[in-house]
């Protein structure tokens, strides 16, 4: 779910990105990726606490296993950090492209 996020901005800041240098607008390239970059953020801190809250409930809907839930429950923290690396360095990938 996190990666869709991500992978949708990538196409969009790339478009918007190579759309403004191909105008001659190197600002508004910048500004477009600065724009993504925030949307990155903002839509993984709005699915972390998600994440967080619901680690033992989403984990209990692929196992009964209460020692596998319990694994899951305790790699979650290292799952959103990873998360919030991800979802930024793939859209700024769309902008690196478009470049």
């Amino acid at each position: 779910m996190q990666y869709s996020f991500g992978a949708s901005l990538q196409t969009g800041v790339s478009t918007v990105v190579g759309n403004a240098l191909g105008r001659g607008q190197p600002a508004a390239a910048r500004r477009a990726s600065a724009v993504g970059l925030g949307l990155a953020i903002l839509s993984q801190a709005m699915i972390w606490p998600l994440y967080f809250f619901l680690r033992r409930p989403l984990a209990r809907l692929f196992t009964s296993d209460e020692a596998v839930v319990s694994l899951a429950e305790g790699l979650t923290p290292w799952v959103i950090v990873f998360c919030a690396f991800d979802s930024t360095q793939i859209t700024m990938v769309g902008a690196l492209t478009a470049a």
